[in-house]
């Protein structure tokens, strides 16, 4: 089998350089997104004869902001939707943002990870708030939003209900220790639950709805210049997780101290269709062409993903590319790695199912 060489170059886009001000700060929302810098990545990417980005995981980052430490194996990561974007919506005020970016003092070569993080989410609040309140104005958007919503229901329901209830538990109170009744997901608790946080769970949706409609705008950019994105996948699923929660069924708990459960029942990082945007789907202890370090098993075709992934790194690239980008601090727990059991006929099925999805 033959293929076509390519070349590309590897940077997330929390990396992309900022606009820079006359005080030297960056005028953005202190990190890098899918917004103009990435578009204009991509046309350097093409003129310079590149034909691949390839970029980090996008999931949510979980402790010490690491993607594989994540609250969901489905979900986009907040932090990467572009403030602009939105405000090309209507959803923000283009003057309100100038004066957030300003008052955030972020030099342009470094990331302030925790102030980003504040202004991010407060800017996202802001957004879905206008979104909901003046529905009349944003019916299209509306439309569009309630149609991804049903196709996506499939994680995005718990997904929402457990982003809901980590904001009135406590980010750092794991689901293990929410009230007995949500924690084993009884009916009854889940509805009362849904009724009380219905805004908190439409304000997640937004958020996913937004990751996902400048997601797919950023790849047709690059696709329509010749600039495939490609990147990796976490492939362990963190303890404190949607997918945990909602399906402890499918999950091995026989792992290190607990802290990662690895999957045996069924593929987390599904792959409806290809696309321009495809990336390798990695698929743990499925039997598939060609082992890889550690007893692990990689699929070595392309598979498209619903969302990618994504973390925060603590540097920057300046707008002169000079500058050497630091790896952020991982957490104690980030490094935990659960471990297969090959010996049940439950775990030897689903690993067939598994590659039979990737094939």
């Amino acid at each position: 089998m033959s293929a076509a060489r390519a070349s590309g170059i590897l940077l997330h886009p929390t990396s992309l350089p900022a606009p820079v001000g006359d005080d030297g700060q960056a005028r953005d929302a202190g990190s890098g997104d899918f917004g103009a810098a990435a578009r204009r990545f991509i046309d350097w990417l093409a003129s310079a004869g590149q034909s691949l980005w390839q970029v980090l995981p996008f999931n949510p980052v979980g402790p010490g902001f690491s993607p594989y430490t994540s609250s969901a194996a489905h979900a986009g990561n907040p932090l990467l939707i572009a403030p602009d974007e939105l405000a090309a919506l209507g959803l923000l005020d283009g003057a309100m943002l100038a004066n957030e970016y300003a008052r955030l003092q972020c030099a342009p070569d470094r990331i302030e990870v925790e102030s980003c993080q504040r202004l991010r989410m407060r800017l996202l609040h802001l957004a879905a708030g206008a979104f909901f309140a003046e529905a009349a104005r944003f019916a299209a958007l509306h439309e569009q939003f309630r149609a991804w919503c049903a196709a996506e229901r499939a994680w995005l329901d718990d997904y929402s209900l457990f982003m809901a209830l980590r904001g009135r538990h406590g980010e750092h109170c794991p689901w293990a220790q929410w009230p007995a009744a949500l924690a084993a997901r009884e009916p009854a608790a889940l509805r009362a639950a849904r009724a009380g946080l219905s805004a908190e769970c439409d304000f997640w949706c937004f958020v996913q709805w937004s990751f996902a409609r400048q997601w797919q705008a950023l790849r047709d950019y690059g696709a329509a210049r010749g600039i495939r994105i490609v990147g990796d996948l976490p492939i362990y699923v963190s303890f404190d997780s949607v997918e945990v929660w909602a399906a402890r069924d499918l999950f091995d708990p026989m792992t290190r101290a607990g802290r990662a459960w690895w999957p045996v029942c069924r593929p987390i990082i599904s792959a409806p269709k290809a696309s321009d945007g495809a990336t390798h789907c990695i698929a743990g202890g499925a039997t598939l062409n060609r082992a890889t370090r550690g007893g692990r098993r990689a699929c070595t075709r392309h598979c498209a993903t619903p969302t990618s992934c994504a973390s925060i790194t603590s540097a920057r690239l300046s707008p002169t590319g000079k500058s050497m980008p630091r790896r952020s601090p991982r957490s104690k727990d980030a490094g935990s790695r659960g471990r297969v059991s090959n010996s049940s006929p439950r775990s030897r099925a689903a690993l067939d199912w598994r590659a039979a999805r990737c094939r």
